[in-house]
């Protein structure tokens, strides 16, 4: 008889180790799926809070005071109020709308002059329970919006002065 002093794994040893790289694979990809979620939804929030921020800085810097006709606007100027958005008004799995109020037109001095006293933000999710659970609303008065009912519709078309029903502020 021979001495078996073979060295290594049998397939038995093998095949367990496997399963058990697998099971913990399985078990811990939703809950990577859950934090990109979350990552997105909150990228989209900060989103919004700098896009608030930079609207209002251009508001202030402007004579008479008023809002963009659409966000490109904020790209001009040295140091831009808002580093260019990616095309489309897309960014971390959401896309953004932006709309100004109706003009408001008036005379100072003799002189017409034309203003958008408000504006309105949708953020909503490119796709549905996978880059968002949540569409965000915001408008001149800077508080954001959230509604986690209907993740996903149709972008909006026009100016809002009125937070839909549906959405609750975020904290």
């Amino acid at each position: 008889m021979g001495n078996n002093n073979s060295k290594g794994f049998t397939l038995v040893e093998i095949m367990i180790v496997v399963a058990i790289i697998g099971l913990l694979v399985a078990l811990g990809i939703p809950s990577l799926l859950r934090a990109r979620l979350s990552a997105n939804e909150t990228n989209a929030q900060g989103s919004l809070r700098t896009i608030i921020t930079a609207l209002e800085n251009y508001r202030a810097d402007q004579n008479p005071p008023t809002y963009p006709t659409e966000l490109d606007d904020l790209k001009e100027g040295d140091p831009a109020y808002l580093d260019p958005f990616p095309e489309g008004g897309r960014k971390h799995g959401y896309e953004f709308y932006y709309y100004a109020s109706d003009p408001i037109n008036y005379t100072i001095g003799g002189e017409e002059t034309t203003i958008y006293p408000a504006y309105s933000i949708s953020s909503i999710p490119l796709s549905d329970g996978f880059s968002g659970n949540a569409r965000f609303f915001t408008n001149s008065s800077g508080v954001i919006y959230a509604d986690k009912t209907i993740p996903y519709t149709d972008p909006p078309d026009e100016y809002s002065a009125e937070v839909p029903e549906e959405f609750i502020p975020t904290a």
